[in-house]
């Protein structure tokens, strides 16, 4: 609303600028304070709104509706650019917003900042971390399977299962969650050895008459990209057939503790 027109009787630069520089007529008198009380009367009429709807369009233009019909906008909404960068990288610059993947886990870049040699989760600086872990998979499974009499034409030490580590990842105690079953259960006791590169982490035991078997292995095994899992043979029952054995894996290191 415009302000009213005032006929002022002095000048004040400063204030209301050039007056009459005359005394004010009774009609000039009565105009001045005619148009101040509708300057009031109008301002006591507004009624305070409230918002009814905000709407947003899919093209990101935010639109705020009042309840007297009134409206504000559209007004654009910042959008945040992603960009995933693939696996990450040493000695590479990396913007905020950008995400990757390491391992198996997906990251977040928090900072804009060049990688060091070897990823860290924890690096950062003075600012606060560069990443924030996203998604990683609680657990994977790794299956294998032998037909027939497992075994059969190997040496004693020779594997009949076999994985390469394509990340870090590790085995809990016991192998939780794990399960090893023979179809035809063997006469006698027999066992495999649980294999890292050429450490014996623990045995899958089988004993006779039963087709499930049982896991010991001590500690939770660590294992790094290129390291092996192989399963190996300790020797052949005639009896035993069609060996199944599934893994419960744990990406990620051996927790602290663990």
């Amino acid at each position: 609303m415009p302000l009213p027109a005032i006929v002022y009787r002095t000048t004040d630069p400063l204030k209301w600028g050039t007056g009459k520089e005359a005394p004010l007529s009774a009609e000039e008198f009565d105009e001045n304070y005619w148009a101040l009380v509708q300057a009031l009367e109008a301002v006591s009429a507004l009624e305070p709104h409230e918002i009814q709807d905000i709407s947003v369009t899919p093209e990101g233009q935010m639109t705020i509706l009042l309840d007297g019909g009134a409206s504000f906008g559209p007004f654009p909404l910042p959008v945040a650019s992603l960009t995933f960068r693939d696996d990450w990288a040493p000695a590479t610059d990396f913007k905020k917003n950008d995400f990757f993947r390491e391992g198996d886990g997906l990251y977040l870049v928090l900072q804009t900042h060049t990688s060091d040699g070897v990823f860290s989760e924890s690096a950062g600086n003075g600012l606060g971390p560069y990443y924030k872990l996203i998604f990683r998979p609680e657990s994977f499974i790794l299956s294998f399977f032998v037909g027939g009499s497992p075994g059969a034409g190997l040496s004693v030490e020779d594997p009949i299962f076999g994985h390469v580590a394509a990340s870090t990842f590790h085995l809990p105690v016991d192998l939780a969650g794990s399960r090893a079953v023979l179809k035809n259960a063997p006469a006698s006791d027999m066992f495999f050895n649980v294999v890292r590169n050429e450490d014996v982490l623990g045995i899958v035991q089988f004993t006779a008459g039963s087709n499930e078997g049982i896991f010991t292995v001590s500690t939770a095994a660590q294992f790094a990209a290129g390291d092996f899992l192989t399963v190996t043979t300790q020797g052949e029952d005639g009896s035993a057939a069609h060996f199944a054995l599934t893994l419960k894996c744990l990406p990620g290191a051996v927790p602290s503790g663990g």
